[in-house]
C-alpha cells in the first residue's frame, strides 16, 4: 500500500498575471497542515478548491480562478528557484581575435569572433573548448562541443559567451550532448535547430527566450537557466542534480518527464499541448514549482487522456492545475508525495486517482 499523498494550501509564491491564471505570491513553502488524503477524504485548507467533473458551471461545479498575489518570489525548498544567470564576463583585451572566418577548430586560448565574422564547427568527432570564446559575430555549431580535460589544464570548464549582437546557431550536435561546457547568452541571438542535451557539469544560460521549435530538450544533471520564455518539444530529466529555472512561461508540444532528485522552477505558466495523450510525469523525489498555471491539453477530440502524474515522493507546487486526469501516489521507503496549492489555489480535473501509481 502506498503512503498517503498530501495536499496543502499555502501563501502564493510569486507574481503571476491574471491572464495566465484566467483561461501567484511571496513566501516560503510551509509543511502540510490539516488532514492528508486518506480513506477517500480530501481535506481542503486555506480556501483551496478542486473541481472534479467536466468543469461546466451549468452542472453545478465550482472553480476559484482568482488568487491573492504576494510581492516577492521565495521558495527555499527548490534549489532551481535560486539558480541565477552567471555574471557577464568582461574582455581583458588579451584575447586572440579570430578574423579569418571559416571552419572553427579547437579553442585552447581565450578568443573573440568579432562582429561581421562567421565560423562553423565541422569536425565529426566534435571540438573542445578549454577557454573563453566570445561571440560578437556568428558561430554555427554543426558538431558537439566539450571541454578536454588533461593534467595541468588551467581552465576547469570552457565557455561560449554570446555577446549582445552576436549569434549562435546550434544546428547539429551529431547525437551528442553539451559536455563540461557553459553556453552563456547575454542579449545575443541563439537558435536551436536540433535536439539538445545538457550533460552533468554543463550549463546553458540565456537572458533571452529560448525557442527550440519542436526539438526535444534533455537536461541530464546539468543546469538550464532561461531569462524569458522556453518553447520546445518534450522535456526530459532523469539524472539527479539537474536544475532548471525558467523566469517566463514554458510551452511544449510533447510530454514532460521529471524523474529523480531534480529541481525545476517555472515562474510563469506551463502549457503541455499534444495530439493524443499528453502527460506530465513528476516522480522519484523530483521537486517542481510552477508559479502560475500548469495546463495539459489533449488536442485529440473527445479525449480524456491528458494526464498529470505525481508519484513516488515527488513534490508539485502549483497555483492552478488543469488536466483531464490527475494521479497522485506515494512510493517505496515511506515516501510521501505532496501537491502544494496557494491560498485560493485550484485543481480542475475530470478524474482524480489517489494512491494508485501509473
Amino acid at each position: 500500500m502506498f503512503p498517503a499523498a498530501a495536499f496543502a494550501g499555502m501563501v502564493l509564491l510569486a507574481s503571476c498575471s491574471a491572464d495566465e491564471l484566467n483561461s501567484g505570491g511571496g513566501s516560503t513553502i510551509v509543511p502540510p497542515s490539516g488532514e492528508t488524503v486518506s480513506s477517500g477524504t480530501v481535506n481542503f485548507t486555506n480556501n483551496t478548491s478542486m473541481t472534479i467533473g467536466n468543469g461546466s458551471i451549468t452542472e453545478g461545479t465550482t472553480r476559484t480562478a482568482w488568487m491573492t498575489r504576494g510581492e516577492s518570489f521565495d521558495f527555499d525548498g527548490n534549489e532551481a528557484c535560486k539558480l541565477e544567470m552567471p555574471a557577464e564576463p568582461t574582455l581583458s583585451g588579451d584575447e586572440s581575435v579570430l578574423t579569418e572566418g571559416g571552419v572553427l577548430g579547437n579553442v585552447g586560448v581565450n578568443s573573440v569572433i568579432p562582429e561581421g565574422v562567421t565560423y562553423t564547427s565541422e569536425k565529426e568527432n566534435g571540438i573542445y573548448i578549454n577557454s573563453d570564446l566570445y561571440v560578437k559575430g556568428t558561430l554555427n555549431l554543426n558538431t558537439y562541443v566539450f571541454e578536454y580535460s588533461y593534467s595541468g589544464n588551467p581552465n576547469p570548464i570552457g565557455r561560449i559567451i554570446i555577446c549582445k549582437g552576436g549569434t549562435l546557431n546550434i544546428n547539429d550536435l551529431k547525437n551528442h550532448a553539451i559536455e563540461d561546457v557553459q553556453i552563456l547568452n547575454y542579449g545575443g541571438t541563439v537558435t536551436v535547430n536540433c535536439d539538445l542535451t545538457i550533460d552533468p557539469d554543463a550549463e546553458f544560460a540565456t537572458t533571452e527566450s529560448l525557442d527550440m521549435q519542436d526539438n526535444s530538450l534533455t537536461v541530464s544533471g546539468g543546469k538550464l537557466y532561461v531569462g524569458k520564455n522556453l518553447k520546445c518539444g518534450s522535456i526530459t530529466s532523469e539524472t539527479g542534480g539537474t536544475l532548471i529555472h525558467v523566469l517566463g512561461a514554458v510551452s511544449t508540444s510533447d510530454n514532460v518527464t521529471i524523474d529523480g532528485d531534480i529541481d525545476m522552477c517555472v515562474e510563469g505558466a506551463m502549457t503541455v499541448r499534444k495530439n493524443n495523450a499528453p502527460s506530465v510525469q513528476i516522480s522519484n523525489t523530483a521537486n517542481v514549482h510552477i508559479d502560475c498555471k500548469l495546463e495539459v491539453i489533449d488536442e485529440k477530440v473527445n479525449s480524456n487522456e491528458a494526464l498529470v502524474n505525481v508519484t513516488d515522493g515527488a513534490t508539485l507546487c502549483v497555483s492552478y492545475l488543469v488536466s483531464r486526469r490527475l494521479n497522485v501516489s506515494g512510493g517505496e521507503y515511506g515516501r510521501v508525495t505532496n501537491i502544494y496549492l496557494p491560498n485560493q489555489g485550484v485543481i480542475d480535473v475530470y478524474s482524480l486517482a489517489v494512491g494508485t501509481s501509473t
